[in-house]
């Protein structure tokens, strides 16, 4: 997941299937080599994410894109 401590909230509220492990891991640990990922060859990946900052990154990098293509936008000082 995005966030690690919503699964067991997730997990208990039935949103997610109830035959998945206890735990979980955050995907950007699975990007960083600090989670394992696949612990043998036909487990499953399965990535949840509910609506935390990857996704607001993600989709601002694509506005950025779009814009600097276009040519619109303002620039401000970091």
């Amino acid at each position: 997941m995005d966030d690690k401590e919503q699964y067991p909230v997730r997990k208990a509220a039935g949103m997610l299937d109830k035959a998945l492990r206890d735990e979980c891991d955050e995907l950007a640990e699975l990007v960083q080599g600090v989670a394992e990922g696949r612990r043998a060859a036909g487990e499953k990946i399965l990535i949840t994410t509910e609506g935390i900052a990857i996704n607001d990154v993600s989709a601002a990098y694509i506005m950025y894109k779009a814009a600097l293509e276009q040519g619109i936008g303002t620039v401000l000082p970091l």
